[in-house]
């Protein structure tokens, strides 16, 4: 089973294995602020589904509801806890 802190790591890396530097120093990461284009955060999001082989629901996926990195984390993880 995942934790917070591995699926918080595997966004990060995911992040940028698509070419977004994330300054992961801070508590959390307002990821509005990392310009990412409409392309790569349609990849972020195949790459983490791919990855964790999980649908994100698309009611997750408004761009307001993608303030923190830390809140795209948690609702990872409700997935992740809703597919067991």
């Amino acid at each position: 089973m995942y934790n917070f802190s591995d699926v918080r790591l595997m966004v990060i890396n995911t992040l940028e294995s698509i070419g977004v530097i994330v300054d992961d120093s801070s508590e959390d990461v307002n990821l509005q602020s990392l310009a990412m284009e409409s392309i790569m955060f349609i990849m972020l999001i195949v790459e983490i589904e791919d990855t964790l082989n999980i649908a994100i629901p698309s009611e997750y996926l408004f761009y307001d509801n993608l303030v923190s990195l830390n809140g795209f984390v948690n609702q990872i993880l409700v997935v992740l806890e809703q597919k067991k």
